[in-house]
């Protein structure tokens, strides 16, 4: 009786493991016209679904609402946004509030949602899911002199960043 039972269950668990996997349809991306389509006629493509990515501009709230001013990068394979700048500017709006903490200018996100048309001649997306990046890198905790100062040259750059050169530290020796 043991026998039967043992030898049922691994042949219920190996039908379940044989089972089809779902049926997902790719992410959605960039309409058939690609992102110059997209952004010469938005109304065009009004409630398609499209997913875009880039780094934030600014964060601001009109009428009780979330707004992101976001400069479009490429998405990699990832969904993340990589490469080149294409020197467009999209807006992404959220009826949630979006914590300016999280939201940094800088910070890569990646907005999924349909399209809203546009608002100040920029593509305006509802933004149903954003996915931020790492946190902007925070150059003046690394380089607290100017680059400038030192023309940029490696070699001098040793001698102008910490802990060489610190300014609270006084130069005293300690």
């Amino acid at each position: 009786m043991a026998r039967r039972f043992l030898a049922l269950l691994f042949l219920w668990m190996g039908l379940g493991a044989c089972a089809p996997a779902p049926v997902v349809g790719p992410p959605p991306g960039l309409p058939p016209g690609g992102l110059t389509a997209l952004l010469a006629d938005p109304q065009a493509f009004r409630g398609q679904e499209v997913r875009l990515g880039g780094e934030i501009l600014s964060l601001t709230f009109p009428e009780g609402k979330s707004l992101l001013t976001i400069r479009h990068r490429e998405l990699d394979t990832r969904g993340q946004p990589s490469g080149v700048t294409s020197g467009y500017t999209f807006l992404a709006e959220s009826q949630r509030f979006l914590s300016p903490s999280h939201y940094l200018v800088g910070r890569q996100v990646t907005v999924q949602g349909p399209v809203a048309g546009s608002r100040d001649g920029q593509l305006l997306l509802q933004a149903r899911d954003l996915k931020l990046g790492d946190y902007p890198r925070w150059e003046k905790y690394y380089y607290p002199v100017p680059r400038e100062w030192y023309d940029g040259d490696p070699a001098l750059e040793h001698w102008f960043t910490p802990p060489h050169f610190d300014p609270w530290y006084g130069g005293h020796g300690r």
